[in-house]
């Protein structure tokens, strides 16, 4: 349907990064774009033909600062409605309700998917079948905005495993605490993305590709530098 405000959607995420002298640090990116750069190619593939990426090793407060100054470089004073993705990690959504309080927020889709699989996987260790079928029946059932009968279903499992009984738990716990996120059948009625592909690609692109290959490791200094020439370019 025709929109009031052009909608531009904002995403972030974090992807751990291998450091010299062992362990990882955990890379911070962002990536944003307007919704008329988002095009469908087919009904299984989209692109974005132009995005905006930032990316640091530092702190929140630090990563917060470079999101919302190439935010206002981005949008300038064109009207618009925000609309952030992300995976449910608090971070994030504490983020953006401190720069963009007036978003709209959608939990990603796929995430919410890797729940329900690790849920199907417990419940039918056996049956590949029987998980597919489970895990497309409870996605349908949440893309028609019923959180609460993906629950019910969740729970009337029969108890197999502790292993099982945990994955439920976390299920039902990352559904509640994100209720506010999840009606995808309103925002696929206003033709709104739902899931975080996007966000995705920008960990790929940024980080994984250039500084997770086989045998890398990084000092802090080098890791900041490239990641940030590869969001720039």
């Amino acid at each position: 349907p025709p929109r009031e405000r052009p909608v531009f959607y904002v995403g972030a995420d974090g992807i751990h990064t291998p450091m010299r002298g062992g362990g990882t640090n955990e890379a911070k990116v962002g990536v944003m774009f307007w919704e008329h750069d988002h095009l469908r190619l087919c009904p299984t593939r989209s692109i974005v033909k132009h995005r905006e990426y930032v990316a640091t090793l530092e702190g929140i407060e630090t990563f917060r600062e470079h999101l919302n100054r190439c935010y206002t470089q981005t949008v300038q004073q064109q009207p618009h409605q925000v609309v952030f993705l992300g995976d449910g990690a608090a971070w994030i959504w504490r983020m953006a309700d401190l720069l963009f309080p007036d978003a709209l927020q959608i939990l990603d889709f796929f995430h919410v998917s890797e729940y329900l699989w690790e849920v199907a996987r417990h419940a039918f260790p056996q049956d590949d079948d029987q998980q597919r079928l489970w895990v497309e029946t409870q996605q349908d059932t949440l893309k028609q905005s019923q959180w609460h009968e993906v629950v019910d279903a969740a729970q009337r499992l029969p108890p197999k495993s502790d292993a099982l009984s945990t994955s439920i738990e976390r299920l039902v716990s990352y559904l509640r605490h994100n209720q506010s996120r999840i009606d995808y059948q309103t925002y696929r009625q206003q033709g709104l993305m739902i899931g975080s592909g996007v966000v995705e690609s920008s960990n790929r692109r940024i980080i994984t590709v250039r500084l997770k290959q086989s045998g890398m490791f990084w000092s802090k200094v080098g890791a900041e530098a490239v990641m940030n020439l590869r969001a720039c370019y």
